[in-house]
């Protein structure tokens, strides 16, 4: 399951675009809608942008955002602070720093290393 995610959020960073919670969830077989669900696509997304952090790659979880808010939720920002990316302040701001660090990376990079 964590690769079909992976790609997914490759192909979503490739094109330069944004995907929703609710996407991955259905990728994965689970209701964004259930605590568990949520639960699921939380772990699978910190362990796909820890991973990329360490191999010295933006945050690819950038990509994936709520529907409403149209930002990523609490855990993108805390995997961000906890690894010193994100200070704590202006969560938009740096949320539109490293989406485009998403994509200026994925837009030239041809091959998924995951």
């Amino acid at each position: 399951m964590i690769e079909a995610v992976y790609r997914e959020l490759c192909r979503v960073a490739r094109r330069g675009g944004v995907t929703h919670y609710a996407n991955i969830a259905s990728l994965l077989g689970v209701s964004i809608g259930e605590a568990a669900g949520r639960q699921r696509v939380a772990e699978l997304l910190k362990q796909i942008s820890a991973a990329e952090h360490a191999a010295g790659r933006p945050l690819l979880s950038a990509v994936v955002v709520m529907k409403g808010k149209k930002l990523p939720g609490a855990g993108f920002f805390a995997l961000a602070q906890s690894v010193g990316l994100y200070d704590g302040a202006d969560p938009q701001g740096f949320w539109q720093r490293e989406v485009q660090r998403v994509w200026e990376y994925w837009g030239t990079e041809q091959v998924a290393y995951f």
